[in-house]
């Protein structure tokens, strides 16, 4: 290392220290303007400056940009054995919100196999197993369906109700109380159907997931 790198690599993890990490895009914008001189970093220095920058652009919702990122410090956090970072296992922090990125960019199937690793190293987490069953719902065909019949069910019922007050009372008056009787089964087909669903949807993804965590369970034993 040359003796310009020797004076210059304390400035950079020194700033960086000083930084308020409070301020997302300045920590964003240091690790930026200064990435080509991280490299002359001690590893832990280098960990830590990463680690920062990755949870301020997943805080400021660049999730294309944190799933690259993730893939780093998932492999150094392996290679240098860095179990906890700030009081919190890093591991199962970066890849939580390598799940969340997957998931908020609609590429829910990529975020399932995330959370599904997930579930077998960390079997009792809570967040982990909510998020992974909030995933599997939202994948589940059932449910999209049974929510799309309610929600065409509902708007008939509100296209009744503009045709019963419009063209019925005013003309067909006689007509009014059948008009009614079908807006009243319209909607409440469709509140059964979604209610049905999310029912059925629910039971089914909790069954799921209650299975997987004996079977690992059971395989640790």
């Amino acid at each position: 290392m040359s003796e310009q790198q020797d004076i210059f690599k304390p400035d950079i993890y020194l700033e960086f220290k000083e930084l308020d990490k409070s301020s997302l895009r300045s920590v964003v914008h240091y690790f930026e303007k200064n990435k080509q001189y991280l490299d002359q970093l001690e590893d832990h220095e280098y960990f830590e400056v990463l680690v920062t920058y990755g949870n301020a652009i997943f805080d400021l919702g660049q999730y294309y940009k944190f799933i690259r990122v993730s893939d780093e410090i998932l492999y150094l956090s392996i290679d240098q054995n860095i179990y906890e970072f700030e009081g919190e296992d890093i591991y199962c922090s970066i890849l939580f919100k390598k799940a969340a990125c997957h998931f908020n960019l609609d590429q829910k199937k990529k975020a399932e196999d995330i959370l599904r690793e997930m579930i077998r190293i960390y079997p009792n987490n809570q967040y982990v197993r909510s998020f992974y069953k909030k995933v599997l719902k939202n994948e589940k065909s059932l449910a999209r369906h049974t929510r799309a019949i309610a929600i065409a069910l509902i708007l008939a019922s509100a296209f009744i109700i503009a045709v019963e007050l419009l063209v019925i009372r005013p003309f067909y008056s006689v007509w009014t109380e059948h008009i009614e009787m079908s807006r009243i089964l319209f909607f409440s087909l469709g509140f059964g159907v979604y209610i049905l669903g999310e029912l059925i949807s629910h039971i089914r993804v909790e069954w799921k997931v209650y299975n997987e965590i004996q079977a690992i369970k059971k395989a640790k034993k």
